[in-house]
């Protein structure tokens, strides 16, 4: 739908989704007391074996904003065309008509 790893929507995508996550950066803290507001006396089988640790370090604190943009790129690089993203497209072909 993008176009590709060398078009112009892909390259906005990836732009925008760093955007967001360097703005998520700035507020991990917060999120860390929401989700564990949520993980409290929750029987969610979501929360059963979630790590507040490991979630926090997901967002890269301790690297410099341009290490944490290149996180963000690698990972979005690394999506492209996995398994698992060619398998969530199948999914959304077959079961709401959606084409990739």
């Amino acid at each position: 739908m993008m176009g590709g790893p060398n078009s112009n929507t892909y390259t906005y995508f990836k732009l925008q989704l760093t955007k967001g996550f360097m703005e998520l950066r700035k507020h991990v803290e917060e999120l860390v007391y929401l989700i564990q507001i949520m993980v409290e006396g929750s029987d969610l089988a979501c929360f059963e074996k979630f790590d507040l640790q490991e979630f926090k370090e997901r967002f890269r604190e301790r690297s410099t904003d341009e290490e944490a943009v290149e996180h963000v790129s690698r990972l979005v690089d690394m999506s492209y065309d996995n398994w698992r993203t060619v398998q969530y497209d199948n999914f959304q072909r077959y079961t709401n008509g959606v084409l990739p």
